[in-house]
């Protein structure tokens, strides 16, 4: 088998989905500022293979604020996010290889500042080229909703991805987000992972805003692991 494909630390997915009856579990810690506060969080996301070319999703994030001259510390879970990841073609040529996510974000089943939100769904079709032994472009489009506002939010990636060696791999992106009600968020960011075995990959990375909207700067660690739940 390949050496396990995920969809952290950058924020493009992946077009790869999980082989069928594997099981896949991505887990990370996170920091990011801005001008008024600092927040800390963590986010697990198990990837499914339910078949050849279908993965079932589930992702659960908490955010910790900590305390402040008006409020206490908080740790909250945000609305867990259900979704599948479809694998719609291979990569020919100039052609990308391409899925399509679809998931969304349940209300109900979060902390109690979430319960008053609609469902938050969201679209993405994820592309990658292949350009040589080394070199890869990663990158996404699509819309998703915040469970509070009617209109969307449009979303882009685009990650240029460079194997260092055989079991280390960096990359530069670039990802964003654009809202008719709300300022453009545009953000750079830079990591590396590395490679423990197949089945295993470590990761870590930075990042900084380029617009007022943005975080000021963010850091992420995370693990991910991966194994067979059946055989066949």
């Amino acid at each position: 088998m390949d050496p396990i494909d995920t969809d952290r630390p950058d924020q493009t997915e992946s077009p790869v989905t999980i082989n069928k009856n594997w099981l896949q579990i991505e887990h990370g810690f996170d920091a990011e500022t801005d001008n008024e506060n600092s927040i800390l969080g963590s986010s697990t996301l198990f990837r499914y293979g339910l078949l050849e070319r279908v993965e079932l999703r589930l992702e659960a994030d908490f955010i910790y604020t900590p305390s402040s001259t008006f409020s206490p510390a908080t740790t909250e879970l945000q609305p867990i996010v259900i979704g599948a990841k479809i694998s719609l073609w291979q990569e020919k040529k100039w052609i990308p290889k391409t899925s399509l996510l679809i998931d969304a974000g349940m209300p109900f089943l979060a902390a109690r500042s979430f319960k008053n939100f609609n469902a938050q769904p969201g679209l993405r079709l994820n592309f990658q080229n292949t350009l040589s032994q080394t070199i890869s472009w990663g990158y996404n489009a699509g819309v998703e909703w915040d469970g509070e506002n009617s209109s969307p939010y449009y979303i882009y990636t685009f990650s240029n991805g460079i194997n260092l060696s055989k079991k280390l791999y960096g990359f530069l992106e670039l990802f964003g987000s654009i809202n008719k009600n709300d300022f453009p968020q545009h953000n750079f960011d830079a990591g590396l992972s590395f490679l423990l075995n197949n089945n295993c990959k470590l990761d870590v990375s930075s990042g900084a805003g380029l617009t007022r909207a943005a975080p000021d700067w963010s850091l992420a660690i995370g693990i991910s692991v991966r194994f067979k739940t059946m055989k066949g």
